[in-house]
């Protein structure tokens, strides 16, 4: 039937050539190529475009169609080309400008990520444990040295090997997906405001403190991921899939965790909660401000922002005074986790229900 079908194409084709009927011959040669594509033959589905296109240049959908051919033969330097020109003929083709992104970001090298991950690693090594802590602190921030030259060098110092590997570690995670996806301009902004307004901010809160590492810095680029991927998926150590919100939590939990250990045990270390929280609201509102259509997601991601600061707020209480509490403080730190708790899950459901909703409005599109 296929093969029919094929054979009196091809002769309303030839029909149309000795006719001199370039109109005809266009229509059907868009035919072949649609028929073609249909049945997987890659290369004569192109060539039948191809030839539409040399008869008439600016016809809609056929430069997007020989782009798709070209992906499929893995051709993506033609691809771009053609994808490219389709949105000069129409640029109101939703679906070449998304698959032209794509192919643009993955050809994207992260240099800014790949520049800091460097710049840490030669930092960290020619300082730890080579020069003394009161070394150190000279170009760490605190309360009396507030300048934008230590708000900058802070970002490259770290306490020890394990605060360098998970930090460098998250650096990789996040910043290898974000700088590809929104360019490294961008990134490299994110990344210096969020880091740079984090510690300052919190060498204010806590006066008596050195404020060093570049925790702010990530949970900016953190920020930002949410936004631009709200509903994104990491596998943790290649393995386990967690959802970018419970990677979220995860921080907020284990550092207070952390916090709150060391609290008990009199140890003077403070490991930087509002520095994470300030760089994570810079990265969600930086990255909203250069996508405008995002603020939507701008406004869930607060919440879920503000419950997580509840839960941990109040469990942070219940830890630290947990044997002199009183029967109203403790209603009132369950009452702060559980409203915490209740926003988290009504603004993450209320994404999902957004994202569903345009897949849903796509594939009819694609379908009508």
């Amino acid at each position: 039937m296929s093969e029919q079908k094929a054979e009196d194409l091809v002769e309303k084709l030839h029909k149309a050539q000795k006719e001199k009927n370039k109109e005809v011959e266009v229509k059907i040669l868009i035919e072949l190529g649609f028929f073609h594509y249909e049945n997987e033959d890659f290369s004569k589905s192109k060539l039948s475009f191809e030839n539409a296109l040399k008869l008439n240049p600016h016809i809609p959908e056929v430069n997007y169609y020989i782009a798709l051919n070209s992906l499929h033969e893995e051709k993506l330097d033609d691809a771009k080309k053609h994808l490219e020109k389709e949105l000069e003929i129409n640029p109101n083709n939703k679906d070449a400008k998304d698959i032209l992104e794509k192919l643009k970001i993955n050809a994207n090298i992260p240099l800014v990520t790949i520049f800091l991950l460097i710049l840490n690693s030669i930092v960290f090594y020619f300082t730890y444990p080579k020069i003394s802590l009161v070394e150190t602190i000279k170009y760490t921030l605190s309360y009396d040295t507030i300048n934008i030259t230590n708000a900058i060098t802070s970002l490259f110092f770290h306490a020890n090997i394990i605060h360098f590997i998970v930090n460098m570690a998250i650096l990789i995670m996040f910043g290898i997906i974000l700088e590809k996806h929104i360019g490294s301009l961008k990134f490299l902004l994110i990344y210096l405001v969020s880091g740079v307004t984090g510690n300052i901010i919190q060498s204010v809160a806590y006066h008596n403190t050195f404020v060093l590492g570049a925790s702010a810095a990530l949970f900016g680029l953190l920020g930002a991921i949410v936004i631009i991927n709200p509903l994104l998926e990491l596998k943790i150590f290649g393995i386990l899939k967690a959802p970018i919100i419970l990677v979220f939590g995860g921080f907020f939990a284990i550092n207070t965790l952390i916090q709150n250990y060391l609290s008990v045990l009199n140890f003077n270390l403070i490991t930087g909660d509002i520095a994470h929280m300030i760089g994570f609201l810079c990265g969600i509102l930086i990255i909203s401000l250069f996508y405008h259509e995002k603020i939507s997601v701008f406004y869930n991601w607060l919440l879920i922002f503000l419950g997580f600061f509840m839960i941990t707020y109040s469990l942070e209480n219940l830890f630290i005074y947990y044997n002199s509490i009183g029967v109203l403080f403790f209603i009132l730190q369950i009452m702060l986790l559980t409203i915490g708790t209740i926003m988290i899950i009504l603004s993450y459901a209320m994404l999902k229900i957004k994202f569903l909703k345009k897949e849903e409005s796509k594939i009819e599109l694609e379908s009508n």
